[in-house]
């Protein structure tokens, strides 16, 4: 699989982010997992975990959609955004 590093280090990074955020405002243990493994079709599936309070199934259905935030602050780039741009990672990339 082939894709741009730098995309793929600036997605990850900001989902890390954003689960420290999630966190900042609960009570109790933090916790943040990030995994990696190779998927069936031969890509890599990231998953990042983390232990805050989690998104409200209403707003499940707009979770991909570009700019779409829960925060009070913000542009709500992520995951939208990647979702839209198809360029983070490709097999067809140099």
């Amino acid at each position: 699989m082939c894709g741009d590093k730098i995309q793929l280090q600036q997605v990850i990074l900001s989902l890390i982010m954003n689960g420290g955020e999630a966190m900042a405002t609960t009570a109790g243990p933090k916790e943040l997992l990030v995994t990696s493994q190779e998927s069936p079709d031969g890509g890599v599936l990231v998953a990042v975990r983390d232990s805050g309070i989690g998104i409200k199934p209403g707003e499940m259905q707009r979770m991909f959609d570009a700019f779409f935030t829960t925060k009070s602050t913000g542009m709500g780039m992520l995951p939208g955004e990647y979702a839209d741009r198809q360029s983070t990672a490709t097999s067809d990339a140099p």
